[in-house]
């Protein structure tokens, strides 16, 4: 008689992320299309973050 064993159980969902990489807020604001452009052109969430990120000098 062979005994199995039950494989190992992954647990259900995406690991957590790290604090400082965890996004829990979101930000919404009715801008004209022309700001919108800009805000791509920019680099749209990545330069945000980046902006908010940076510290005043």
């Amino acid at each position: 008689m062979t005994t199995c064993k039950a494989p190992h159980k992954k647990p259900p969902g995406r690991p957590a992320l790290p604090p400082d990489k965890a996004q829990t807020a979101m930000i919404r604001e009715r801008v004209t299309e022309a700001q919108r452009a800009e805000y791509e052109a920019r680099g749209g969430k990545a330069w945000l973050v980046a902006a908010l990120n940076r510290k005043r000098k």
